[in-house]
Order: C-alpha cells, then sequence, then structure tokens
C-alpha cells in the first residue's frame, strides 16, 4: 500500500506532488526533508504589478484598516465579530515585492469573512460613524472611507 500512495496507479512511475524538481527522485528527496529546495526571497516575492493589483481587491485590507476595525467591533462590545477580525490579522499577510521599504504596519491581507459576518461589520462601521466615535489611529482623520471600504467588501463578497 505504501509503494501505492508514492506511485502513480496509472503510469507505475513515482509520484511526487513537487513538480519544481527535475526529476522523481530529487523531488521525493525533497519531501522527505533529505533535500530542502534552495529558494530566495528574491524568488519568493510578488512583482509589483501583481501586488498592486490584489492589494486594490476588494477583498483585501491594510493592517491599519484591519486594526482600527477591530478596535471599533471592541468599543460596540461585538467581541465574535472583533475576534474574527483578529484571526484575520494572524494570517500571512500579502508577500511584498522585493524592493518594498515599509514595515508590518503597510501589510495587506486578503479577508475571507462569510458574508453575514462582512454585513454585520459594515453595519457597525455605519453605527460608529453616526455615532461619531474614533480610535487610537482616527483621532485626527475620523473614520472616512471606513463604511465606504465595507460596503465595497460586502458588494463583492456577495458576487464571489
Amino acid at each position: 500500500m505504501r509503494r501505492a500512495a508514492l506511485t502513480d496507479l496509472v503510469s507505475g512511475t513515482p509520484f511526487c506532488p513537487s513538480r519544481l524538481a527535475r526529476s522523481p527522485t530529487v523531488a521525493c528527496r525533497r519531501l522527505r526533508g533529505m533535500e530542502a529546495p534552495a529558494i530566495s526571497a528574491q524568488e519568493l516575492a510578488m512583482d509589483w504589478d501583481e501586488y498592486k493589483r490584489r492589494c486594490e481587491e476588494p477583498g483585501t485590507f491594510s493592517r491599519w484598516m484591519l486594526e482600527q476595525t477591530r478596535e471599533l467591533l471592541e468599543q460596540a462590545e461585538a467581541r465574535e465579530l472583533a475576534s474574527k477580525i483578529s484571526l484575520s490579522l494572524g494570517a500571512t499577510p500579502l508577500t511584498k515585492p522585493a524592493d518594498h521599504r515599509a514595515g508590518g504596519a503597510t501589510d495587506m491581507f486578503e479577508l475571507d469573512l462569510v458574508l453575514t459576518d462582512a454585513r454585520a461589520v459594515m453595519q457597525w462601521m455605519r453605527h460608529a460613524v453616526e455615532q461619531d466615535w474614533t480610535t487610537s489611529g482616527t483621532l485626527a482623520r475620523g473614520l472616512g472611507g471606513f463604511v465606504e471600504a465595507w460596503v465595497e467588501y460586502v458588494t463583492w463578497k456577495a458576487h464571489h
């Protein structure tokens, strides 16, 4: 049975999910940890055009926006929603281009809330604006753009 798991059942040739290796033997060694593939940070980095495209999608939020949203949800005592935003912040941010100079404050995250949660966050953002709430990061600037960002996300999420 172990052999079947490592062999293509149709052709009988060794199977390995790593398509980057030049031979099945090298690929399987890599999987077993015998040989770690050498991948540089440059190879992992995203190019600028792709990074900009993904950052502009309605499902992508900055670390700052998510942190401020979480703070507003905590003020509203919407702890479950705040927790879901915290989970999103704990995810891996988009890989930045190699020559990106900003730090973690500029991280971007692809959000994946269920539609009902996204709608609830949007409603809380509307309420926060109506009540003139602020956060540690919005005292000087206000909540301009918060409702719009969440409306855009909800609309996008409803179609995806």
